[in-house]
């Protein structure tokens, strides 16, 4: 496999160590990862096709992991080596290196009996490279924990999405651009969200195709795609 294509699905699961301790689950040679947050203020689902046989394990420690497969070439193989039906190690190599990465005992296993599949929206709009791009370089300006989110229909019947970074009120440093969305049924309330979150989140899925769907009711969905297929869906809740 393509080292590339195993640490694209990585990315999206760590999102720059919140996802450390995860099980993959790996069926039809479709690999399904959930990760989450420490609080579970955001959680999330990767799937990507993965050609690998049937079979359960836990990382516990995915910067590790990282680490190992960071060393390999840009073509490498996985393998699994099993005590019965027990999953122990996993098995990389490429031209220069064989490794063994330690699996953690499936008792281990985070509890992740959640969905992200069921969620009403006020509105939505696309996430592109360019968003990103403008995204990214508003919260690298400030360094801002915090991203502000509201939408609005302006005198122009124009429909908007305002962001903000910084604090909005007092006197204090703040970037607010706005990008235009289809529809908006009513203006919609103010929302806080963990900025760090986000910028995880689109690091992971910079080259992707994305949406984020956003409720009133303080959560926003956000869901990608890239051409390879992986998928990668989260929901964070807003801040309080």
């Amino acid at each position: 496999m393509e080292k590339q294509s195993l640490t694209s699905i990585i990315d999206k699961y760590y999102l720059n160590g919140i996802g450390e301790k995860v099980k993959w689950t790996i069926k039809d040679n479709i690999v399904t990862i959930k990760t989450f947050s420490p609080t579970k203020d955001m959680v999330g689902v990767v799937t990507a096709p993965f050609e690998f046989p049937d079979s359960e394990f836990v990382i516990f420690d995915t910067s590790k992991f990282l680490k190992l497969v960071g060393i390999c070439n840009q073509f490498l193989t996985m393998d699994i080596q099993l005590e019965g039906k027990i999953a122990t190690k996993l098995l990389l190599a490429d031209s220069e290196y064989n490794l063994e990465y330690a699996l953690a005992n499936l008792m281990l296993a985070p509890n992740v009996n959640f969905t992200v599949s069921e969620f009403e929206s006020d509105y939505e709009f696309e996430i592109d490279t360019e968003f990103i791009n403008n995204w990214i370089k508003a919260k690298k300006a400030l360094n801002s924990d915090t991203t502000i989110l509201k939408a609005y229909t302006n005198e122009d019947s124009e429909c908007k999405v305002n962001f903000t970074l910084g604090e909005p009120e007092g006197h204090s440093n703040k970037i607010q651009f706005e990008i235009s969305i289809a529809s908006l049924v009513v203006d919609s309330a103010t929302l806080k969200f963990n900025a760090d979150y986000l910028k995880a989140i689109f690091d992971a899925n910079y080259s992707a195709t994305g949406k984020a769907y956003v409720s009133n009711d303080g959560a926003m969905k956000l869901e990608f795609e890239n051409e390879e297929g992986q998928k990668s869906s989260y929901i964070v809740l807003a801040r309080i």
